[in-house]
């Protein structure tokens, strides 16, 4: 999260010196006076929007209704995104109509970066994030490979619910690539065309450091799973040119 909000603010430092950004800082195991100091210091900023990169989803809830209560969310004035899916958190649930946090989440919405959006054409990188969705799903019908990820998987996670969907090759798992898994991918890429670089290059050795290796990975450019890859050499991060970021707002049914 702090290496998040230091990357915005470089960034942000970057390309937009006019823009102000002010940060609060709340644990993860925040207890409620944490994040009632937290709010107060955000509503004395007296902006209106807010950009919350709270994990676990469930303490972004503690924050809505402290907001609410302060009255900085839910008053048709306020926006609220958040940096992670809200998933059940509002998606199938049943509030009632007496609950802040209907008013809370009325308005607010999601922005985060996305490996890509399964099926939609025209998309940069639509294809290859498409062959990768496919290429999970194939493993999920492959006994011989489901048995190699069980021999190797920790097992921690094979003792998980997660882990036993991939023994039995039920539910969600291995369906479609997630969140993290498409960045992972073209990161692993990453570093091993930066390798082959500068196995290719090198006048001295067929050895190479870590120094060497993360000058050249940082240059490296190339067309991945989720999209065209350009990092920054100065810190590098992606470039948010070359990501693609996904705008969800919340609406009450």
């Amino acid at each position: 999260g702090n290496d998040f909000v230091d990357g915005i603010r470089i960034q942000a430092q970057s390309e937009r010196p006019d823009l102000t950004i002010e940060t609060v800082n709340l644990n993860a195991g925040a207890s409620d006076t944490s994040i009632y100091q937290a709010i107060q210091q955000l509503k004395e900023t007296q902006y209106t929007y807010f950009y919350a990169i709270v994990y676990p989803s469930s303490l972004f809830e503690r924050v809505m209704k402290e907001a609410y209560d302060q009255q900085i969310a839910g008053t048709g004035l306020h926006t609220w995104l958040s940096s992670i899916p809200l998933g059940n958190l509002v998606v199938g649930r049943n509030f009632s109509i007496e609950d802040p946090l209907v008013k809370a989440y009325r308005g607010a919405g999601i922005l985060t970066v996305v490996g890509g959006i399964s099926g939609v054409q025209g998309v940069p990188g639509a294809k290859s994030f498409d062959s990768l969705g496919s290429s999970v799903r194939k493993l999920k019908t492959e006994e011989q490979d489901l048995s190699f990820l069980n021999k190797h998987l920790p097992k921690h996670f094979l003792e998980s619910s997660s882990g036993n969907r991939l023994e039995t090759g039920q539910g969600d798992f291995l369906t479609e690539p997630g969140a993290i898994s498409p960045f992972v991918y073209d990161a692993a890429v990453a570093v091993g065309l930066a390798a082959c670089e500068l196995m290719m290059t090198s006048n001295t050795s067929n050895y190479f450091n870590g120094e060497e290796l993360y000058q050249t990975f940082v240059n490296t450019k190339f067309q991945g799973t989720t999209g065209f890859v350009d990092l920054d050499p100065d810190t590098g991060t992606r470039k948010p040119t070359s990501a693609l970021f996904s705008l969800t707002n919340v609406v009450d049914d």
